[in-house]
């Protein structure tokens, strides 16, 4: 019940309770009904009085049963807060700076590959090139006529796995009697650039030079090799060269040859691939061939 409707009420019973009392007073002959109306008034007034005060009580307690242990200075702050339109809340951030600095570091890393990359030898085979005179380049138009044997190896498209790899390959020439004849640091590709690292992506072929075949000098190493260059070379990567890229040939004087290929491979500057292919090569047939690797006791030192 509304403050507005308790204080009609009461003017009301008021208002009852004094004409009862003129009744009384200026109507001798109806005191009766004016007792009736001053009793019905004094009710009405005090019930509502009565009312009032059992819904302050009432309001009292609920405030007190909200705040049971709370001392005078936090009553005061409530009620500051109670009376209060707006509140605006005043928060102190606590930055921890270690903590940001190893989330910082944590998202900087590259994520490690789960599986390691794999590649496999395709094909191999020989063809008919041609060995340019100055640069020892293969399918120049013009120089000396030979037999390449070439390998091809495919990185395997590995969920998971490294992306792309970095190529180093290694050579080691053996004779049929399992003497070693040369061991090659570096191999050279079809597509090698002017670096000494093979680049190579994911469902990417590229083909090996094995060796060389010459009708009058037999078979013969092709290893990389980088010629000095007067002038800096301004390639449109970025790089800048100092070299060319000019093979080494080096007979072996054998016309069957056992060869060990070992493939590493890395991928940012971490190495995650080593595999090793063997391979013979014959002549005058021109016949090569994927082999298990021989027994190490069959294999000797130069």
């Amino acid at each position: 019940m509304s403050k507005a409707k308790v204080g009609i009420g009461e003017g009301v019973g008021v208002i009852l309770f004094l004409i009862g009392t003129g009744m009384q007073l200026f109507w001798p002959d109806q005191k009766g009904l004016g007792l009736a109306l001053m009793v019905i008034g004094g009710l009405f007034a005090l019930l509502l009085f009565t009312w009032v005060i059992a819904q302050r009580s009432a309001l009292a307690s609920k405030a007190t049963t909200a705040l049971p242990n709370a001392s005078p200075s936090e009553l005061k702050a409530q009620a500051q807060v109670n009376n209060t339109n707006s509140f605006e809340p005043n928060f102190a951030p606590v930055i921890n700076v270690h903590q940001a600095q190893l989330q910082t570091q944590a998202q900087s890393v590259t994520p490690k590959a789960s599986l390691s990359p794999e590649i496999e030898c395709t094909d191999f085979y020989f063809v008919q090139e041609t060995l340019t005179a100055h640069w020892n380049s293969l399918g120049g138009a013009n120089g000396r006529p030979c037999r390449a044997a070439l390998a091809d190896f495919y990185l395997k498209p590995i969920p998971g796995a490294d992306p792309w790899i970095e190529l180093r390959t290694r050579l080691e020439f053996y004779g049929p009697h399992g003497t070693r004849l040369r061991r090659v640091p570096d191999g050279v590709w079809k597509e090698q650039g002017n670096v000494i690292q093979m680049p190579m992506r994911t469902d990417d072929t590229r083909s090996l030079v094995i060796a060389l075949a010459f009708d009058d000098a037999g078979f013969t190493t092709y290893e990389y090799h980088e010629e000095p260059s007067n002038r800096p070379r301004f390639l449109r990567t970025g790089q800048i060269l100092h070299h060319f890229l000019r093979p080494q040939l080096t007979p072996l004087n054998e016309d069957i040859v056992r060869v060990k290929v070992s493939l590493t491979g890395k991928y940012l500057d971490e190495v995650t691939l080593n595999a090793d292919f063997w391979f013979s090569l014959t002549r005058p047939d021109m016949i090569i061939k994927q082999i298990q690797p021989p027994e190490e006791h069959d294999l000797l030192e130069e």
